[in-house]
């Protein structure tokens, strides 16, 4: 049951593991994404918790094990600064994507494009300076969006919500915004 490194592995002796829930399961580690190494392999997952772990990135493929059958994946309340554009390749079925309570400035407009079937996001109390107009074109089932409580976000581009039509719940409390969008007419339009 352990990896390389001394690392224990759940595939190894729970092959068939739905649920799991890892919740301040790691305080600190010298190996480098260890907690990725813990899940390696649970290809049957369908719910994962990694919340308040000290996860400072979340690097290239870091889910590629969960196939299609990861609904809903829990990330915040770390310390993530980085999310790697290719992090969520594979995930192409999830559903629900918790990522708030980190510090993210910035994500790359290509980060959530494999999450084509999500449906809620939050994103809520990081860092956001700024989001691409391209950061959601991929999301089309997207029915709830929580952006707020990033205070330091600058004004949002006029496309950032286009083809989002499914789209129902939408919160941007506490961003402290000084304009909705830079191009408010065009925003508006869309």
């Amino acid at each position: 049951i352990m990896l390389d490194d001394n690392v224990f592995n759940f595939a190894r002796i729970l092959p068939n593991l739905k649920d799991l829930r890892l919740k301040n399961f790691i305080k600190e580690s010298s190996i480098p994404n260890v907690m990725f190494q813990v899940i390696k392999g649970l290809d049957k997952l369908e719910f994962l918790e990694l919340r308040s772990n000290h996860l400072e990135a979340i690097p290239a493929n870091a889910f590629k094990f969960a196939g299609t059958a990861l609904k809903k994946l829990y990330l915040s309340h770390n310390s993530i600064k980085h999310i790697d554009p290719n992090a969520f390749t594979n995930l192409s079925h999830l559903e629900i994507l918790d990522i708030s309570h980190n510090h993210l400035v910035h994500l790359n407009d290509y980060t959530f494009k494999p999450l084509k079937n999500l449906q809620f996001l939050t994103m809520y109390r990081n860092q956001f300076q700024n989001l691409s107009e391209y950061l959601f074109q991929s999301n089309k089932k997207l029915i709830s969006l929580d952006i707020s409580q990033n205070n330091q976000l600058e004004p949002l581009p006029a496309q950032l919500f286009n083809g989002l039509t499914s789209l129902s719940n939408l919160s941007l409390a506490h961003c402290n915004l000084t304009a909705i969008s830079i191009d408010q007419r065009q925003f508006f339009r869309n």
